[in-house]
C-alpha cells in the first residue's frame, strides 16, 4: 500500500480514478488513530515525564533508560516498562525489579506490588511508585485533537502532531475538538464554534513549543500565549478577546434565529444550537 498524492491516478478495473485533494483522501483511506499523550508527574518535585506515543517502549531505569531516576538505590537498572497503546490505554510492566513497583493503595502499605512481567493498565489519576523511596508519580494525559481554518496544513505541522499523538479532523466536534489552528484570525464558522465551545485558538507554533516541552520534560505552554493575530479589516479590534470566556457558552441560549436563506441556516445552525 502507499499514500496517494494530489493529482495521482490509478486504475480499478475499467475505471480510471484521479485524486485531486490529498488531505481528505488520505484521512478516508487511512484514518489516523487517536492516541492521547500520557505523562507522569512527580508528586514530590513536580517533574514531568511525557510518554511520547511515537516511542513504543519507555524504560524506567536508574541511569540508562528513558525515565531515569538517579540517586535512588531502590531503582533497578531496568526497573519497569511503559507502553502507550493505540487503544487509549497505557500499560505498565515491572521488569523484575528488586524492590518492586506499587500502584495506588499499595503505596501506603508497601505490600502487594504489581506482579513481575505482567502488564497492568494505568488510568488517569492513578499513582505509581517505583522502588521504596520517593519516586512517586501521578498518571495524567492530554489530547491534541485539532481542526484548522483558513490555513493549508503543512508537512511540518502533521509531523509535529504525530509526535504528540495528535490528529487533524475535518470538522468541529463539540466535546471532542481540543484546538483550532489558524495563522491569523478571521471570522469563520469554526472560529465561532471554538469561541463558544471554549476551545483554544492557536498558531501552529504552539505545537512546536509543546513538542519542545515534551522533549525537555517541562510543563506544556499556555495556549493563551499563541493566539493568532486578528486581521479582520472591518471589525474594531479594541476590547476583543479570543481566549476562554465562560459566558460565551450561553451566548445564544433562549434566542430565536430566523434565516432568510436555507444556505445560511446550513452554515450557522450548528453554531446557534451550541
Amino acid at each position: 500500500r502507499r499514500f496517494v498524492n494530489k493529482f495521482d491516478c490509478f486504475r480499478v478495473g475499467s475505471c480510471l480514478i484521479n485524486f485531486v485533494k490529498f488531505s481528505n483522501v488520505r484521512q478516508k483511506l487511512f484514518p489516523l488513530k487517536i492516541i492521547k499523550m500520557w505523562f507522569l508527574k512527580n508528586i514530590k518535585n513536580a517533574t514531568v515525564y511525557y510518554i511520547r506515543p511515537d516511542v513504543k517502549k519507555h524504560v524506567v531505569a536508574r541511569s540508562t533508560g528513558n525515565l531515569n531516576i538517579a540517586n535512588d538505590k531502590s531503582i533497578s537498572r531496568n526497573h519497569a516498562f511503559l507502553f502507550p497503546e493505540s487503544s487509549d490505554s497505557l500499560k505498565l510492566v515491572d521488569a523484575g525489579s528488586r524492590y518492586g513497583t506499587f500502584l495506588n493503595h499499595a503505596i501506603e502499605s508497601n505490600r502487594d506490588e504489581i506482579p513481575k512481567d505482567v502488564p497492568v493498565r494505568l488510568r488517569k489519576g492513578d499513582r505509581v511508585r517505583f522502588g521504596m523511596c520517593d519516586s512517586l508519580w501521578q498518571v495524567d494525559r492530554v489530547e491534541f485533537r485539532c481542526i484548522t481554518s483558513t490555513i493549508s496544513v503543512t508537512v511540518g505541522l502533521e509531523r509535529t502532531l504525530r509526535k504528540l499523538g495528535g490528529t487533524l479532523d475535518n470538522a468541529f466536534q463539540h466535546g471532542k475538538t481540543g484546538f483550532l489552528v489558524m495563522t491569523t484570525i478571521t471570522t469563520t464558522p469554526k472560529l465561532l464554534m471554538s469561541l463558544i465551545g471554549q476551545i483554544p485558538v492557536v498558531t501552529p507554533e504552539f505545537f512546536e513549543a509543546c513538542l519542545r516541552a515534551v522533549e525537555g520534560g517541562k510543563v506544556l505552554p499556555d495556549p493563551e500565549g499563541f493566539i493568532p493575530e486578528f486581521t479582520e479589516a472591518y471589525v474594531r479590534r479594541e476590547g476583543i478577546s479570543f481566549g476562554k470566556i465562560p459566558a460565551r457558552e450561553k451566548l445564544f441560549v433562549g434566542l430565536t434565529f430566523i434565516f432568510i436563506k436555507p444556505q445560511h441556516m446550513t452554515v450557522y445552525e450548528g453554531i446557534v444550537k451550541m
